[in-house]
């Protein structure tokens, strides 16, 4: 149903169509035509039999195709019997041969009146006589490879006995129009439960088990399995059925990577990126995993995974994207202390601050140079340890306030200003 504002129309037409053939039933009844009664009666026909009357079937002779005649007993006059606004009888006919016959390029039937220009009186008076029509009878002429016009002229046959009983049990297929065609015969319960063309097959244990196997996780397991490893609720549901979960169960179960860290990287961040516009989605997933296997060997910090998954998105290689940034070494403890006292010792001193207040300012400067080179708990650790061995500014005491024009005073004075 292409839309539902046609269902008043289409029943409305179905239910004419289905009063026209019953009418069509009560014609042949009263020319003594019954279902049983009507045999198959058709002949292949030559080029001489037509007198090269029909270009259309005389193009079918030169294409080397097959010409069939059926004959229609008592059907006179009624293949023009409308039975839906602007179509004929004879239609039925039609979409019989192009759905089962497979004889689906228009027009793939002619009868008199009815696509059979070039045709005269004379031309279908000698085919009514090949076949023993009288006046009562109609026919039907069709064209097409051989098998398929075989299958033709049985159709065309078994559509007129359905004539002869009223209304086919058929499934139709709706018009835009609010017309219908022939889509599929309606099978009955013997036919469709269970399919009696295909023979009993046994179903044996061992393909149960062999399914079983290839059985993918169910989602419910997996959802269940990722809560265990500690991931955000929001990453446990899309990650289910990201296309990146292979890469994430490769990581973790093979590299070693934190669980945790893999998933908000490959999920929240990446789709954050995309919203930066930085296409991240669109990465192989052999790029993204040796980023994240070089992170394992300690190559860089987790804090220059952003930073790198940025330039990856835009197409810059990997070993590039290191040597910009000094990274792609692990740096030993030594070295971190080293570098955090040489930037430290290298600050201008620094006005006299509380200590955790001194130990921000001196992180700042530190982490300009080595963001992503070690862990920021590593770092955080080597500054504390610079500043409380001494750092500059650190050991200065600190000043009392004076007042303008007034000695400085002792700290127990009650002329002492209380720090602000």
């Amino acid at each position: 149903m292409p839309d539902t504002r046609l269902i008043r129309k289409l029943v409305t037409v179905e239910a004419f169509r289905q009063q026209q053939l019953l009418v069509i039933r009560d014609r042949l009844r009263d020319r003594g035509i019954t279902p049983k009664g009507l045999a198959l009666q058709s002949r292949e026909l030559a080029r001489a039999d037509l007198g090269g009357a029909s270009c259309r079937l005389g193009r079918a002779f030169d294409d080397g195709l097959a010409v069939s005649a059926v004959r229609l007993a008592g059907f006179a006059g009624l293949l023009h019997h409308v039975i839906e606004p602007g179509i004929e009888f004879g239609y039925e006919f039609s979409e019989r041969v192009r759905v089962i016959a497979c004889l689906d390029q228009r027009p793939n039937i002619l009868y008199r009146g009815r696509n059979d220009e070039g045709f005269s009186d004379r031309d279908w008076q000698g085919i009514r006589i090949l076949l023993g029509c009288g006046d009562a009878d109609e026919v039907i002429v069709v064209w097409g490879p051989k098998a398929d016009v075989v299958t033709a002229v049985n159709e065309i046959h078994l559509r007129a006995v359905d004539a002869a009983s009223g209304v086919p049990s058929e499934t139709r297929q709706p018009h835009a129009d609010g017309t219908n065609g022939f889509e599929r015969i309606l099978p009955g319960p013997d036919r469709m439960y269970p399919d009696t063309d295909s023979p009993p097959t046994v179903i044996r244990r061992e393909w149960l088990d062999e399914l079983r196997r290839d059985l993918p996780e169910p989602a419910w397991a997996v959802e269940e399995r990722l809560r265990k490893l500690g991931l955000p609720e929001d990453v446990v549901q899309s990650l289910v059925f990201s296309p990146r979960r292979g890469l994430f169960e490769r990581l973790v179960g093979g590299k070693g990577v934190e669980p945790k860290l893999v998933g908000v990287a490959l999920e929240q961040w990446s789709r954050w990126l995309q919203r930066q516009g930085y296409p991240v989605g669109k990465l192989p997933d052999d790029v993204l995993e040796e980023l994240f296997t070089r992170y394992c060997r300690g190559e860089f910090a987790r804090e220059a995974l952003v930073p790198l998954m940025r330039g990856l998105a835009r197409g810059r290689r990997l070993e590039e994207l290191l040597a910009e940034r000094g990274l792609g070494s692990a740096i030993e403890t030594a070295q971190l202390t080293d570098a955090v006292a040489a930037r430290v010792a290298g600050c201008k001193a620094a006005r006299a601050r509380e200590p955790e207040s001194l130990w921000r300012f001196y992180m700042g400067k530190v982490m300009v140079d080595l963001r992503g080179r070690a862990r920021g708990a590593d770092i955080a650790a080597a500054v504390r340890r610079s500043v409380a061995g001494g750092g500059p500014s650190a050991a200065r005491a600190p000043r009392t306030p004076r007042l303008r024009g007034l000695p400085p005073v002792t700290q127990g004075s009650r002329w002492a200003v209380r720090g602000r």
